[in-house]
């Protein structure tokens, strides 16, 4: 498994366990932005910074009672990792 793969991976991991959405800040950068296209929790496309995505975290975690993962696919090549996972 490469260092991003691996990376990748912990980061499913915290968002099956996580207790609190600081653990965020150990996976994205303090500059991220990220599109979230619609879904069953958000209606509209939506662009968040860091700070938002943690309060996003902090409401979705009323809605979920819980995250599950299952890796299908992993691959990988330079810096881009490909996630296929239910």
């Amino acid at each position: 498994m490469t260092k991003n793969e691996y990376k990748l991976v912990q980061f499913l991991k915290m968002l099956e366990s996580r207790t609190s959405s600081d653990e965020l800040e150990n996976f994205y950068h303090p500059d991220t932005e990220q599109i979230e296209f619609p879904n069953a929790l958000t209606k509209q496309c939506t662009t968040r910074n860091l700070q938002e995505l943690k309060e996003a975290s902090k409401k979705g975690s009323k809605v979920l009672t819980k995250e599950e993962y299952e890796i299908k696919n992993l691959i990988s090549t330079a810096d881009t990792v490909i996630l296929e996972c239910v």
